[in-house]
């Protein structure tokens, strides 16, 4: 297909309508761009809409659920996709930590989330030995930190990610598990979040 070619021609008729031409390229531009700021504002708004306790808990739940179910899968690109959407990235770590914080305790955790994926075949073990979910019990670590170890996490994260624990009721036992977040909505977990302070002094004091 040729390309659109607006100057073509000569005389007054030409000119009016490349005129015309220019002009419906114009309003389109303009309506394109306004319809792109104004998605981007509204998912800008989505993302800043605190939930309700309610609605947490059952991000939380199902994602666990969700968690578990994927990761008992026979086909390893499935359990490596499953902990790909749970884990903390590197854009979680900058929303948590702030860009230049966050980066850097990035560069310490990837390596651990890169072995993580080559061993997706414990998890699966691990889980398949535990057997089925009968109950889980969430911990809101904001309003009831009995470990007392995340006071100071909490006052460097944002306010209003929410963390939990949980208490695990399996047909073989019951555990105790953390961390669990909700980051823009999504479920996500996050084990040794309460040690990220002193990581990150530590990671510090290796650069001075």
């Amino acid at each position: 297909m040729r390309p659109l070619q607006v100057y073509e021609g000569k005389g007054r008729g030409m000119g009016m309508r490349r005129m015309m031409v220019v002009g419906v390229m114009t309003v389109l531009g303009w309506g394109v761009g306004l319809l792109a700021q104004e998605t981007g504002k509204a998912k800008e708004e989505a993302e800043k809409k605190e939930l309700s306790k309610a609605e947490v808990e059952k991000i939380i739940t199902d994602g666990i659920l969700e968690f578990r179910a994927g990761m008992v899968s026979e086909d390893e690109a499935t359990r490596i996709k499953t902990l790909n959407r749970v884990l903390p990235d590197k854009e979680v770590m900058v929303k948590l930590f702030g860009k230049k914080d966050g980066e850097l305790l990035w560069s310490v955790l990837k390596k651990g989330v890169e072995e993580m994926r080559k061993h997706t075949g414990e998890f699966k073990k691990e889980m398949e030995h535990s057997s089925g979910v009968k109950k889980i019990e969430l911990i809101n670590v904001r309003e009831d930190d009995v470990s007392g170890r995340y006071g100071e996490v909490l006052g460097v994260i944002p306010k209003e990610v929410p963390v939990y624990r949980a208490v695990i009721d399996y047909e073989k036992g019951t555990a105790g598990s953390s961390s669990y977040l909700v980051v823009d909505g999504k479920f996500r977990w996050f084990q040794g979040l309460e040690m990220m302070p002193r990581v990150l002094r530590k990671k510090k004091e290796e650069e001075k």
